[in-house]
């Protein structure tokens, strides 16, 4: 068994640790130590958290180091972590979010095909606004089922790749030639506002919770959780510039681990 699940195993019996702790501490020395096995090559342990930590952005720093520094000494290395300056900020949690048997019922509201697609995007794929916005028939692969997606909280233009799920893919192929969309149009000529308007009808004939369109971002990610997707997976899945980010869902979900991205049960 790894070190790491030995730490985990370690605070949850401890039961003075948070459940949204244990996972960030967790899923941190989780990290540390597969780049110890990858980075480390027989250097001196100091070195190589010295070479981990300089790869964490700066707002996740103070996170990694805290962890980091609860897993040395737990590890025998206490004068390693003495020598760690942690600190943290307080996390803020995600209080609420739309159940699955919500999402369906706002999928069921939509009246057309453009508003099933702009709302599969916004869930399935947990994009953001904008994002769904800059989409072109180019982002599209049919054949492949992959969209490509820029992302909007990245300094210049950067791309993730998602898969697109079955019921996606057929409406897509309606839509695009029921519009006569070509090769570097868009998706969705619209404005933010005007796709706010649609998505808060949608919303209000769905008998729901009334929120934005970011609340499906949140609705996918919290799922991904409660069905066990690891917050550094998930962080990743997501485009978040850190796993601070991430971590508003660590006190959601079961205490298991996944390996990979689950379609969406809706």
């Amino acid at each position: 068994m790894a070190k790491w699940e030995d730490f985990k195993k370690w605070m949850l019996a401890d039961g003075g640790y948070s459940r949204q702790t244990v996972e960030q501490y967790s899923c941190v020395a989780r990290l540390f130590e597969t780049f110890v096995e990858a980075k480390g090559g027989g250097r001196p342990l100091r070195e190589v958290l010295i070479d981990f930590l300089s790869t964490v952005d700066d707002r996740s720093k103070p996170h990694y180091k805290t962890a980091v520094k609860k897993f040395l000494r737990f590890i025998g290395e206490r004068e390693l972590a003495d020598e760690i300056r942690a600190g943290s900020r307080p996390i803020s949690q995600i209080e609420w979010f739309w159940s699955e048997d919500d999402v369906r019922r706002i999928i069921n509201a939509c009246r057309n095909v453009r508003e099933r697609l702009i709302v599969k995007f916004a869930y399935y794929q947990a994009m953001r606004r904008k994002e769904i916005l800059s989409l072109t028939v180019d982002d599209i692969d049919l054949e492949n089922r992959k969209v490509r997606i820029r992302l909007a909280k990245k300094r210049g233009t950067r791309f993730l790749v998602k898969d697109l799920y079955d019921d996606q893919v057929e409406d897509l192929k309606q839509y695009i030639s029921e519009n006569g969309l070509r090769s570097g149009d868009r998706l969705f000529n619209m404005t933010p506002v005007r796709l706010h308007v649609i998505f808060k009808k949608i919303v209000k004939r769905a008998g729901v919770k009334e929120a934005g369109i970011h609340a499906l971002r949140h609705a996918r990610a919290a799922s991904l959780r409660m069905r066990g997707v690891p917050l550094d997976v998930l962080s990743k899945w997501l485009g978040h510039e850190g796993l601070n980010v991430t971590m508003i869902y660590a006190h959601i979900g079961p205490q298991t681990f996944s390996k990979e991205i689950l379609p969406p049960s809706v």
